[in-house]
């Protein structure tokens, strides 16, 4: 990849939820043969950020608060690279975009690294059984795509250097590609 478009590579790594996350990735580091400076690992917690400021490019998390940029920034530093994924419901109607985020982000919480970083931003045993609308409101941005921005700008302002969008809409299949030519014009302006 490298050969036939230089800088244009990098290879996010992570998904080490079993029970030794941290040596299995920092294991992996070890073997894979990518450059330090093409590499982004999906850290969560602090030690997986520190893991990412120390043998790769950066950080790529998901599901995580505005909150959580700027905690993540903290121990990244401000040199590493922190591009922040987040779920986007392209719907104005709050309770049926609740319902679409609220269906994705109920799957996270059986994962044991997911469930665990939900606590470290604040979410109680009681918020990851019932999924609360304050819950769902800052872990998906929804609207129309001006409140979209807005919301996904909050990121931005907390320290990341990028927010990757993450559209859901409630159905398996074929990609959102009208919503994302209808959040395209908003969030490139």
């Amino acid at each position: 990849m490298e050969a036939t478009a230089p800088g244009r590579f990098t290879a996010g790594l992570g998904g080490a939820h079993g029970p030794r996350p941290l040596a299995t990735l920092n294991a992996y580091l070890d073997e894979v043969d990518v450059p330090v400076e093409r590499r982004v690992l999906a850290a969560l917690g602090p030690r997986m950020l520190k893991l990412a400021a120390a043998r790769s490019a950066g950080a790529y998390p998901f599901l995580t608060s505005a909150a959580y940029a700027a905690e993540a920034r903290k121990i990244l530093g401000p040199d590493k690279l922190l591009a922040v994924s987040h779920l986007v419901v392209v719907e104005p109607d709050a309770d049926r975009a609740r319902a679409i985020a609220r269906n994705t982000i109920s799957f996270f919480t059986n994962i044991r690294g997911y469930v665990a970083s939900l606590k470290r931003q604040g979410f109680t045993d009681h918020d990851l059984t019932d999924l609360p609308n304050h819950m769902i409101d800052a872990l998906a941005a929804w609207g129309t795509p001006a409140d979209i921005k807005s919301k996904l700008t909050e990121h931005l302002a907390a320290g990341a250097d990028h927010v990757a969008v993450n559209v859901i809409t409630g159905e398996t299949g074929p990609q959102p590609v009208d919503q994302w030519r209808t959040l395209a014009p908003v969030l490139l302006s």
